[in-house]
């Protein structure tokens, strides 16, 4: 079995660019926060190597993409029950709802997913993305994860929308953004909170205030109008940095511990055995199955796998037998 006491990451900042700005930015209309965290705990499936490496980088990307209950719940801390109607009903919002990014030349609408299923049988959601939003990615596992851990700990989309955002001008210390343009990275629709002051009360102070409860920002806003209209926000926020450091530290932790517990049948997938006959020997106990899943690992790293990781598993498991 592996060490329980996970090795802290040291190596955080060499993996400092998360997404693009334009997906960073762009707008989830009419999404709830947890059909949020479904899109971005699938990305951070998808996002197993560095860009840098096209075919390795292109291979995670387009595999089936696995979340089962139990994952879901222990990472958003959502009670288990709920979470197989959760991932169940989010089958035709991953598959019909957009992300609508804005560029100099309009706006692009992309789908999140090209296929998305509810497996009735194992009960988990198996999700493919779409290729449209690679275009938008230059990330790596390590910090992908990291985020990943850090948003879950939002109870609002709203705040997981602005922490984003904040992510991409802190170190400049502040910034100036219109309402307009607020709104739509927020992910409030048009026909939302139409009124400025419900918009400031029920979507931006709620979640300055939720950020910097979480986090111990101290972020601030100030209103700037043209005539009685407020037309621009400005926000600025600080952060210390042995505060930053230790919050990296507990995530990179945390993420280690929940990455583990991830169920043996998952990350045999991950390494390249068919579903199929990862499934023909699901009933083994899980002992057995994770001892062929290191050996399967070793031989990958060590470069001495002789034959599919699908043939070596069925032949693992087979010797077992006997």
């Amino acid at each position: 079995m592996e060490s329980k006491t996970p090795k802290k990451n040291t190596s955080h900042k060499s993996h400092a660019i998360i997404k693009s700005r334009d997906l960073n930015e762009a707008h989830f209309s009419e999404f709830t926060l947890n059909e949020y965290r479904l899109y971005s705990l699938a990305l951070s499936k998808a996002i197993r190597a560095d860009k840098i490496n096209q075919k390795e980088f292109i291979k995670a990307f387009f595999e089936t993409h696995i979340i089962t209950p139990q994952e879901f719940s222990e990472i958003f801390e959502v009670p288990i029950n709920h979470c197989y109607g959760i991932l169940k009903d989010s089958v035709d919002t991953l598959t019909n709802k957009k992300i609508i990014v804005r560029s100099s030349t309009g706006e692009r609408h992309i789908p999140i997913c090209s296929t998305a299923e509810y497996n009735e049988k194992e009960h988990h959601l198996e999700i493919v993305l779409s290729y449209q939003i690679i275009p938008y990615l230059d990330i790596s596992i390590k910090f992908v994860k990291t985020r990943l851990y850090q948003i879950a700990k939002f109870k609002s989309l709203y705040s997981i929308r602005l922490y984003e955002f904040i992510t991409s001008f802190r170190s400049l210390g502040k910034c100036s953004i219109s309402v307009e343009r607020l709104r739509f990275l927020l992910g409030v629709g048009q026909n939302e909170l139409k009124e400025y002051s419900n918009f400031k009360n029920r979507a931006l102070i709620s979640s300055i205030n939720e950020v910097n409860e979480v986090f111990n920002y101290d972020i601030k806003h100030a209103e700037k109008k043209e005539g009685k209209k407020v037309t621009k926000i400005e926000l600025t926020c600080k952060k210390s940095k042995s505060k930053e450091l230790d919050d990296d530290c507990r995530d990179n932790n945390k993420t280690l511990s929940i990455t583990r517990k991830e169920d043996v049948r998952i990350r045999l997938i991950k390494l390249g055995v068919e579903k199929k006959i990862v499934d023909k020997y699901k009933n083994y106990l899980d002992a057995k199955l994770e001892s062929a899943y290191k050996a399967i690992k070793k031989a990958i790293a060590t470069k001495t796998l002789r034959k599919t990781a699908t043939a070596l598993f069925a032949s693992l498991m087979k010797k077992d037998c006997r």
